[in-house]
């Protein structure tokens, strides 16, 4: 059984006490006082920077261990849990929100990172060494949750998805770390959810992954044997349809976030 987990990135966290990462955020994001941070209620924006501004301004009652709060604790903190429960909450990223993601990853992690992909964000990534799109879609249904729907009819064994087109890697935790801590509470939460981790080669080191385009809206499968696309094995980054998938079908794959609670 293939799995894409979130383990190991909780393990990762767990390990880290008291570093550093609060004295970058203190020039960036006061942990004191009593405004809170508007949430930008269901993700109702137009442009990046006042998103950037937003998260700017005060939050209450961040404890001052924060930076010691492993992968479940920060989940916890930020309530995620019951926002990815309110799925009339959760819609489609627009533009604008990916770009403003795209945005912080290159202030926060890697300056030199380049977005130049010729495919909108909104569409996916450049698939399969040509200027197309993936063959999928993102939608958000009438009380589901917003997910990948195939564009096209799939055949038995298609590529329908290749990570390494679409992420963007993140060189150690403590990057991650500051990258999340960047963002508006619900971005927050979308990002620890659309998060992996994988491994480059066999014997490599484990990479926290994201990719900042439609494809993090892959969910998984209720049951395993549900799952319609997957990884051939661990490490691999192209995920094949497991069977004939029809036009408009909803895309699943399937990995299991272990919780440390």
């Amino acid at each position: 059984m293939i799995m894409y987990s979130h383990n190991s990135l909780d393990e990762t966290l767990a390990k880290i006490m008291m570093f550093t990462t609060c004295l970058f955020l203190a020039a960036r994001i006061s942990f004191d006082g009593d405004a809170v941070i508007d949430e930008f209620k269901h993700y109702s924006i137009g442009i990046p920077e006042p998103l950037f501004d937003q998260t700017r301004r005060l939050r209450k009652n961040t404890p001052a261990i924060y930076d010691s709060y492993s992968f479940d604790e920060i989940y916890n903190h930020f309530e995620c849990k019951a926002y990815a429960a309110d799925k009339s909450s959760r819609p489609v990223p627009s533009l604008e929100q990916w770009l403003f993601l795209r945005k912080q990853y290159k202030e926060f992690v890697d300056e030199t990172a380049s977005f130049d992909d010729v495919v909108s964000p909104t569409l996916g990534y450049a698939f399969g060494n040509t200027d197309e799109p993936p063959p999928f879609y993102a939608m958000k249904s009438p009380g589901k949750e917003r997910s990948l729907y195939a564009s096209r009819d799939i055949k038995q064994g298609e590529i329908v998805h290749d990570t390494a087109a679409s992420e963007t890697l993140f060189p150690d935790i403590y990057a991650y770390r500051r990258f999340i801590l960047s963002l508006p509470k619900n971005m927050i939460c979308d990002v620890m959810d659309w998060a992996w981790t994988r491994k480059l080669n066999e014997n490599g080191p484990d990479y926290v992954c994201l990719g900042i385009n439609i494809s993090s809206l892959i969910r998984t499968a209720d049951k395993e044997l549900d799952a319609n696309v997957r990884p051939e094995t661990n490490i691999s980054s192209i995920f094949y349809a497991t069977r004939d998938i029809q036009q408009d079908e909803e895309i699943l794959t399937h990995f299991i976030r272990l919780s440390a609670e």
